[in-house]
Parts: structure tokens; C-alpha cells; sequence
């Protein structure tokens, strides 16, 4: 499950031997192998120092310290609220604190970088669907290829669905789910890109 190179605290790929942090990947490979679908289904088996803190809600305390935050794609986003994973092809937690890095001193102890999947130049598609019992049904969708291609521009795109629907324990409790995201890569040349994406998630599952 070894990466070696990360964006966070860059704006191109680096080395993360190279940046002065500690900093975790876990890659699309070992998401894939533990068929995580929370975040904290990762954490506990792919990175030291980082304990869950509530049980409903992406929040974590990373070497003692309370994450206020997380981040998607290097962007800070300020709620609890859980980060959907249906087109997330890996997760980074930086150790320590993060302003330097990430540009966020609130991240005292660290932070946890959800990193989107990119968009492809060779058209692939993927589907998964797992069932459970309690009516558990999860189903996330992928789509990625060219748009076009001239000697000026290239453009790909990636499109991705999901939903999950189940019941828990509690009679009160459930869990309902649904999520569209979306990217648009465009290339001008060798050395400059521009990288467009965005998503709708709406959760209105439950918890007591």
C-alpha cells in the first residue's frame, strides 16, 4: 500500500519524503481491499495516532488535539458532517500541526485530506454494489474518459453516483444516502492544466 507522493502543501506532486511533516496515504488499493465506506474504517487500520470521536461524524482527535476540520481536495471544510465516499481514491492525514502545510492553524494536531479521484485520458468504468443484512444496499458508480482532444486543449471528465440506504440497530436510526459528483480536466499543452470538480450529497439518515 506504499504512495510516495502527495499534493498537500503544493500545488504539484511532491515527494512526501520531501515535505517537512508526517504525513499517512492510504491509497485507493487498501480502500478498496477493506471495502471502506467511512472514513474511520481506514484510519484505524492505515495510520498511528488518530482515534475517532464521535461515532456518527467525520471527527477525530490526531496526536491528542481535536480536528475541528477536514479537508477535501486541499480545501477546508468546516462541518463534522460526514464526508461521502463514493469518489474518493485516497485519504491523507498529515500529523502534527498543519499550518505550514496546510495553510490552517487550526489544525493543531493534524488534519484528514479527502482526495477526489481525476478525471482519465482512457475511457474506463467501474461498479459496485454491496448488500447486507438490515436492508443494507450501497451502490457506487464511476465513469472517466476523454471529452476531446486537439493539439491546444484536451478535455476529460469523471462522473461518479452512489447511494446507501439501510437500517440500523435502533429502530429510530437509519441510514439514506444519495450523491452525484463530477470533474472536468482541461490541458493546454505539457506543463498547465486546469481541474474542475464539485459535488451534491444528501444525507438524510439518522442517528440517536
Amino acid at each position: 500500500y506504499r504512495s510516495e507522493q502527495t499534493m498537500v502543501g503544493s500545488r504539484t506532486a511532491k515527494n512526501v519524503m520531501e515535505l517537512p511533516g508526517s504525513i499517512s496515504i492510504i491509497n485507493s488499493q487498501q480502500i478498496a481491499d477493506l471495502n471502506a465506506v467511512e472514513v474511520h474504517e481506514v484510519l484505524q487500520f492505515g495510520v498511528a495516532g488518530v482515534t475517532q470521536n464521535q461515532t456518527i461524524n467525520d471527527d477525530v482527535n490526531i496526536r491528542g488535539f481535536r480536528t475541528t476540520f477536514s479537508l477535501r481536495d486541499g480545501i477546508t471544510k468546516t462541518s463534522f458532517k460526514r464526508n461521502p465516499m463514493f469518489d474518493v481514491e485516497r485519504i491523507e492525514v498529515v500529523k502534527g500541526p498543519g499550518a505550514m502545510l496546510i495553510g490552517n492553524n487550526s489544525f493543531l494536531g493534524g488534519g484528514v485530506n479527502f482526495v477526489t479521484r481525476k478525471p482519465s485520458r482512457q475511457k474506463a468504468s467501474d461498479v459496485h454494489v454491496t448488500l447486507s443484512n438490515q436492508n443494507y444496499v450501497r451502490l457506487q458508480a464511476n465513469t472517466s474518459g476523454p471529452l476531446s482532444s486537439s493539439e491546444r486543449m484536451k478535455v476529460d471528465y469523471r462522473l461518479t453516483v452512489g447511494l446507501l440506504s439501510a437500517d440500523k440497530d435502533k429502530e429510530i436510526e437509519e441510514e439514506d444516502q444519495r450523491f452525484v459528483g463530477d470533474a472536468l480536466s482541461f490541458g493546454f499543452g505539457e506543463n498547465t492544466s486546469l481541474l474542475l470538480s464539485g459535488y451534491y450529497m444528501m444525507d438524510n439518515g439518522y442517528f440517536y
